[in-house]
């Protein structure tokens, strides 16, 4: 054989692997996330988290070789938006793996589509806790609101609120949280003197809200609702004057200050583990990758969106495959799970179980409640 002929053959069979390796296939994974809507400020922290942690799966070898590759879909945070998305990813996309959505609404629109389809699906964010029974493909790494309600209805009877006002975002979220909270906090001697329902993005309902809220002069104030509308209700409130203590649910992260400015002052908000000054090893390699990334601290939502990836592809690794029945099993077996959002367990429902810390905001910055009582500070009951 001469010479140019085994180098003919040499260089046939590198362009024949160069081509077939070029030719394996990603592994993909469908995204149902809000890119615009009521909870797009949270769509856009849990992107900023997924594609951080894609960058180090991907450059780490991604799985078995191949790259992870992620399939966005705009849910507008509408119901029936995602209804579309998740049939278009499981139909024509055909993923078996899918992450979303954002919202609790959205949420319990997708979820029985896809565990009906025998698609694994974890949501980072949502919280309604009609999910809990959505099924066995079904997984979220944020706590119920059973948890929630119950610690920020225990926080108004430990205050000693006698009667508070509740304003509720007007879908499944708000009604939910909303039910919680009533349920372990009116009693013979507490009551809910009224509950103002508002659309999402609803601010031009919101005067007159405030205005009825402030002559039922409430002692407190509990606000359920995404970002924007929880700052915007708190600032109407300050700006009429409405003595009340207020305290929110967890879509509030420290960034309200930068928002409201002063009129965040003294809120109160319920947040999971993830903490910024956290000495756990996870959460600080997390920090520090976010920072170099994208030159800020990230919020817990990043840390979720961050955790939820990372989940899946640990999955597949320890499963061997990116099968949906092996990587389901695989979830459950995932103990104790150091995330970058904290320790992470599922229960036999897909649920994670992390009880939540309360955080008040003083001098423009949230700092842990317990803190702020172990120094001596105290919050004033209108009237007494």
């Amino acid at each position: 054989m001469s010479s140019s002929y085994r180098t003919a053959i040499t260089l046939f069979l590198i362009l024949a692997l160069s081509g077939l390796a070029g030719c394996s296939k990603p592994v993909e994974i469908g995204v149902i996330t809000s890119e615009s809507g009521a909870a797009k400020i949270y769509g856009d922290e849990v992107k900023r988290g997924l594609e951080l942690a894609l960058e180090e799966i991907n450059t780490a070898g991604g799985f078995k070789n191949k790259p992870i590759h992620l399939i966005y879909k705009d849910d507008e945070t509408k119901p029936s938006v995602a209804r579309v998305a998740i049939n278009t990813l499981l139909t024509e996309d055909k993923v078996s793996l899918l992450i979303g959505g954002i919202a609790s609404p959205v949420m319990l629109e997708i979820a029985p589509v896809a565990n009906a389809a025998g698609a694994v699906l974890i949501s980072p964010t949502a919280s309604n806790p009609a999910i809990t029974q959505m099924g066995h493909y079904i997984f979220r790494i944020h706590p119920s609101d059973i948890l929630e309600g119950t610690n920020m209805a225990e926080l108004a009877r430990d205050l000693g609120i006698e009667n508070i006002a509740v304003f509720a975002v007007d879908n499944q979220f708000g009604a939910g949280l909303t039910e919680v909270f009533a349920d372990r906090y009116q009693s013979k001697y507490r009551k809910i003197v009224k509950t103002f329902v508002f659309p999402e993005s609803g601010s031009q309902t919101f005067a007159a809200m405030v205005e009825e809220a402030k002559k039922l002069k409430p002692e407190g104030v509990y606000i359920v609702g995404y970002m924007n509308d929880v700052a915007e209700i708190t600032r109407m409130l300050r700006d009429a004057d409405v003595d009340a203590v207020i305290i929110a649910n967890s879509g509030v992260t420290g960034r309200i200050s930068e928002m409201i400015g002063a009129a965040a002052e003294n809120l109160i908000y319920p947040q999971p583990s993830f903490d910024l000054d956290s000495d756990d090893e996870a959460m600080r390699r997390f920090i520090t990758a976010f920072r170099a990334r994208y030159g800020e601290p990230p919020t817990r939502f990043a840390a979720l969106g961050y955790d939820t990836l990372r989940l899946l592809s640990d999955a597949m690794v320890l499963g061997g495959t990116a099968h949906p029945d092996t990587v389901r099993a695989s979830l459950r077996q995932l103990k104790d799970y150091q995330g970058a959002s904290g320790r992470i367990n599922f229960d036999e429902n897909g649920d994670v179980v992390q009880y939540p810390r309360l955080f008040i905001i003083r001098d423009g910055r949230p700092i842990p409640y317990q803190v702020f009582l172990d120094e001596g500070g105290t919050l004033t009951i209108p009237g007494r």
